[in-house]
């Protein structure tokens, strides 16, 4: 990804999008802090790029993903 296309993106946190039983957390990677919590993942990642959050590790399946699991 050329510098261009980045823009003016400076992240402000380092962040792991992971499943806690039937929730999604946003862990802050420092700290290992539990920042958000929702049922829904898609929900944390638009949270996160409005935050200007940075995801460095997403052990989260999306919705297509789950339902190739589930059949």
């Amino acid at each position: 990804m050329s510098l261009a296309a980045i823009g003016d993106f400076v992240p402000r946190r380092n962040v792991s999008l992971k499943r806690d039983g039937e929730d999604f957390i946003v862990v802050f990677e420092a700290e290992d802090i539990i920042a958000f919590r929702s049922k829904d993942a898609n929900t944390l990642r638009k949270m996160c790029r409005w935050l200007r959050y940075a995801i460095t590790y997403d052990y989260a399946l999306t919705d297509a993903e789950q339902k190739a699991l589930a059949a």
